[in-house]
């Protein structure tokens, strides 16, 4: 890192500029750089940082009380502004802030083996469980040996969990291939795990949610993010019948995937109210009064919030059908995910999202269905 005679006002001139828009103005290297970073972007840093922009950085993410950024740059490889980094978390330790001093990443891990020439890097992803999270895999070689990142990632709220170890290529295949079995994990590109362990910190980031620090610590080993739209969507966007896009509910990777419960409890106590109504009407009547009721609650359920979760569900699993040659799922499910593309009256007027929330919902309140209350036998009541 150049260092040259550190001014004060240099420092502060520096990060007025980090506070500012990029326009369209050419910015030397390590200057944008430092803005790509106070705006959440955990990219490399060039060859060549100086001194002063990187205070500049520093003061600038302590303005902002990003201290889990001022981890990740405290455990980059680059010398100078991990040195730098460390020196201003060691002073905010001195004022009684708890906060982590992390050693360079590549420092605090295990060795392994080296990868033998021509080594392959890996991939996997799991299917999604019922609380809408699912894991994400990635091995390639490091500097120092193989490593292994590991993401828990949830639909709506990303990035959850997030390690990075050494692991030896014995390991390393009896390990995805347990993976396999266990978690119907489904083997990736190297690229398309990257992108969705980013994408999970993508969306974490978006909700105003920090970032766990073991991912910030070894963003420089994972790399950028690829600059590429969600893999599934190379698949073709053709159209899909209403028959096909029911059926994904039969699918093992789609059968756990359900409506959040909270909501619909409110709908299922006014279903109950319903069916054990004194109120002596016909069963057309009822019948109509329930599928108001579905209606109501099916507009109510697909915020714009809950629309993003459930295109990211259906594209994942696109994607992970795809993976294993199911093409013709595939296509249904990423025709699917594009009823959830503009939230709005029409998303809860399809029958693939009526269908999601009505699945959960015992059989006798299903629309169409006679609920009545439980007449008491003779003799009783």
């Amino acid at each position: 890192m150049p260092k040259r005679g550190k001014s004060s006002s240099n420092v502060q001139r520096l990060q007025e500029r980090l506070q500012q828009p990029r326009g369209e103005s050419a910015w030397p290297a390590d200057l944008a750089w430092a803005h790509e970073v106070t705006r959440g972007e955990l990219a490399a840093p060039p060859t060549e940082v100086d001194e002063e922009v990187v205070q500049a950085l520093l003061a600038e993410l302590l303005v902002r009380e990003r201290t889990e950024h001022l981890a990740w740059l405290a455990g980059l490889p680059h010398r100078g502004v991990a040195k730098a980094a460390r020196t201003a978390l060691h002073r905010l330790r001195s004022q009684k802030v708890a906060v982590e001093v992390p050693v360079p990443a590549e420092a605090a891990l295990p060795s392994a083996p080296a990868p033998s020439e021509g080594e392959a890097l890996a991939g996997m992803v799991s299917m999604y469980d019922g609380h809408g999270q699912r894991l994400v895999w990635l091995a390639e070689p490091g500097r120092k040996g193989l490593l292994l990142h590991w993401a828990r990632a949830s639909a709506r709220t990303g990035l959850l969990e997030f390690t990075t170890g050494r692991v030896n290529r014995r390991t390393l295949r009896q390990d995805l291939q347990a993976l396999q079995k266990q978690v119907s994990a489904v083997p990736v590109t190297a690229d398309e795990a990257r992108w969705f362990i980013h994408d999970a910190a993508r969306r974490c980031e978006a909700l105003g949610r920090g970032l766990p620090s073991t991912f910030l610590r070894a963003s420089s080993l994972l790399g950028p993010a690829p600059r590429t739209p969600h893999p599934a969507l190379t698949l073709p966007a053709t159209q899909v019948s209403e028959e096909k896009l029911l059926a994904l509910f039969e699918l093992r990777e789609l059968r756990a995937w359900v409506p959040e419960s909270e909501p619909l409890r409110r709908l299922m106590l006014k279903l109950q109210e319903l069916a054990t109504s004194r109120l002596v009407i016909s069963d057309e009547v009822r019948a109509e009064q329930v599928r108001a009721l579905v209606d109501q609650a099916v507009a109510d359920y697909f915020t714009v919030e809950r629309c993003a979760a459930a295109r990211t569900v259906l594209l994942d699993t696109a994607h992970l059908l795809a993976a294993q040659g199911r093409s013709e799922e595939a296509l249904a499910a990423r025709g699917a995910a594009e009823l959830f593309v503009h939230p709005g009256p029409e998303v809860g007027a399809s029958a693939f999202a009526r269908k999601h929330v009505e699945r959960v919902l015992p059989p006798d309140l299903h629309v169409g269905s006679s609920p009545r209350a439980e007449q008491p036998a003779a003799g009783e009541g």
